[in-house]
């Protein structure tokens, strides 16, 4: 199988795959709204590629347009669902009080995610796929290998200048996004090329990339918790200095200089080279 015939069918697998976790998800169950989420994010990815792949009009804007609010209502899901799980443990007041405003928050989103199912235009996102796949089987196959390459290292630098800078919540967020870019750009690359030069850094990126999603799960809990005892002090004389919320924020910052740390390393050792030295 050609490069280019490999990136338009696993393109196009994407696709079956959305549409087949799309339809689980009406059941709500955990594992198919993940499922679901992951192939929206993968999408996304083929997004940014189409862009640097081809000059050729497509119709990646209304694909995303579409899957957009699913995936901000199946968002919602989780994060109240992730919530619930993080405080399962504690008993305290504040934290009861929590978990019957996270339950409620739940069943709103849960509502909201099954009526935008219902909405979602299969027909135009098929459409829209058939469009976008053609694009892709027409592109040469190491062309493919030559730009999904650049836009890998490109993703790269971007973590580099990032670690650089301020090293800011939202600065550590915007790298996990550039990492789920590289990870997935890296498999998209072992698929069209078994010997790809970024296989053994695949591992190390994934790892990354868990690593700072637990950390801003555990710091959203932080401060939904938190604007949360604020608004509710009558719970307890002493909320805003709830032990759990600060044993939390001091878990999610020693989290953090682990995390920096370890993208510093990360940053240093991976580069990809050129296409003519494969």
């Amino acid at each position: 199988m050609s490069a280019n015939q490999s990136i338009a069918q696993i393109y196009k697998d994407n696709q079956k795959s959305f549409l087949k976790h799309l339809k689980k998800a009406k059941n709500l169950g955990e594992s198919s709204i993940h499922k679901l989420r992951v192939d929206i994010k993968n999408t996304r990815v083929f997004v940014s590629l189409l862009k640097t792949l081809s000059k050729e009009k497509t119709e990646s804007k209304r694909i995303l347009k579409i899957i957009s609010p699913v995936f901000k209502n199946a968002g919602d899901i989780r994060t109240t669902t992730l919530n619930l799980k993080l405080i399962q443990s504690s008993r305290s007041k504040l934290l009861l009080k929590f978990k019957q405003h996270l339950k409620k928050q739940n069943k709103e989103a849960e509502k909201k995610f099954q009526k935008k199912i219902k909405k979602f235009g299969k027909k135009k996102f098929n459409k829209y796929t058939r469009i976008n796949h053609s694009v892709l089987k027409k592109i040469k196959g190491s062309e493919v290998q030559h730009k999904t390459i650049n836009r890998i290292n490109k993703a790269l630098v971007e973590v580099r200048i990032s670690v650089s800078e301020t090293q800011s919540d939202k600065n550590l967020h915007d790298i996990r996004k550039e990492l789920k870019t590289v990870k997935n750009l890296g498999i998209i690359l072992k698929e069209i090329n078994s010997l790809n030069p970024f296989d053994k850094s695949l591992e190390n990126t994934d790892h990354l990339y868990k690593q700072i999603g637990k950390w801003h799960d555990s710091s959203l809990l932080a401060d939904d918790l938190q604007a949360f005892a604020n608004s509710h002090n009558k719970i307890s004389p002493n909320l805003k200095n709830n032990l759990f919320i600060n044993k939390l924020k001091a878990k999610n910052k020693r989290s953090k200089s682990i995390i920096i740390k370890n993208l510093i390393v990360y940053g240093r050792l991976y580069n990809l080279p050129r296409i003519s030295s494969l």
